[in-house]
């Protein structure tokens, strides 16, 4: 079953990319793909969502959340990224950006 946050995952992600400019992109890079490269698909396939989002989720974990970091297991990655998208999401609904 497909976790109902992967698509505002997705978009969360795709913003935080978008961030980035080549040189920073390159570093970000340069230093969460060995990280990735630990497990790969092996250890990611249970979230359903591609090599791409995978490394972006790392990227983002790496030099925004917790800057520096070397975690590589996408447990802990993942659930520090929902909690993200959740808290955005309790932002959005208590301001009333959200139109539903």
């Amino acid at each position: 079953m497909i976790n109902p946050q992967l698509p505002e995952v997705f978009n969360f992600l795709d913003n935080v990319i978008a961030q980035l400019d080549r040189a920073r992109w390159v570093t970000a890079y340069d230093h969460s793909y060995p990280q990735w490269a630990k497990c790969g698909d092996r250890a990611w396939g249970k979230y359903r969502m591609g090599g791409t989002y995978q490394l972006f989720a790392l990227v983002w974990y790496h030099h925004f959340c917790r800057p520096g970091s070397l975690e590589f297991r996408p447990k802990i990655v993942m659930t520090a990224l929902y909690k993200s998208v959740d808290a955005i999401r309790l932002t959005e609904t208590t301001r009333g950006d959200r139109h539903e």
